[in-house]
Formats: structure tokens, C-alpha cells, sequence
């Protein structure tokens, strides 16, 4: 995600064109640099997620990304949560998968398929 915009409403309404999926990072601006604190997607709506968002009074500013599917939005949402997982942020558990989709996250089925890994080579020694 390329620039971080202030969260307010009326910035929000002239760059996010409605029924728009994505996902964003809601954070704050210190030091010159972008400190995340909500990791998030919208399946039907970035916009109205934005502006009706729990956290908006605790975030200043708000990067997004548009993307092409749900599968997709979540897919991206997992990456950022893993990517920044270290930061304390307000995200209190792992992404949860789109309604009835039956997605997994791409980072924890590569880590468990990277332990399976390692269970069977240490099995052979």
C-alpha cells in the first residue's frame, strides 16, 4: 500500500468510489513513519467500512488497496496480519475467512505445510 490518508469522511468519499472490496490498515502518523494499529478487508464495501468503523477514533490515518475478488481481499488481509503480527495492534484474532467460503489463510497453510515438512524428515532420521 502506497500512501496513508488522513481518515476523514470527506476525503474518504472522494477517493473510494462506493461497493468497492479491498482491504486497508488503519494507523497513525509519528516520526515521519506509518504505525499500523487495524488490519481489516471489506467483502462488500471499503467505504462504508471506513466511515463506520469501530477504531476510526483511534486511528488518524487510513492506506488502502482495491482489490479484484473477496478471495483476493482476504488473501491480502492475511498477509498484512501476519506481516505485522509483532505490533501489538488492535486486531485481537487472525482474520476470519469470508462466509462460507471454505479459504484458508495463505501464510499458516504454507507454515503447516513447512512443519509437516519438517515432522517427516525428522521422522527419517
Amino acid at each position: 500500500m502506497e500512501r496513508a490518508y488522513q481518515l476523514v469522511p470527506d476525503i474518504l468519499r472522494s477517493l473510494i468510489p462506493k461497493d468497492k472490496i479491498g482491504v486497508y490498515v488503519l494507523g497513525n502518523i509519528g516520526l515521519s513513519r506509518f504505525y499500523p494499529i487495524y488490519i481489516g478487508r471489506s467483502d462488500t464495501c471499503l467505504l462504508t467500512r471506513l466511515l463506520t468503523h469501530n477504531y476510526r477514533d483511534k486511528a488518524t490515518h487510513v492506506t488502502w488497496r482495491f482489490t479484484s475478488s473477496i478471495k483476493q481481499a482476504f488473501h491480502q488481509e492475511c498477509c498484512l496480519y501476519h506481516t505485522y503480527e509483532e505490533q501489538n495492534f488492535l486486531n485481537g484474532v487472525h482474520p476470519a475467512s469470508p462466509k462460507e467460503s471454505g479459504l484458508i489463510c495463505p501464510v499458516c497453510s504454507y507454515i503447516q505445510v513447512d512443519i509437516q515438512s519438517l515432522k517427516e524428515r525428522t521422522k527419517q532420521n
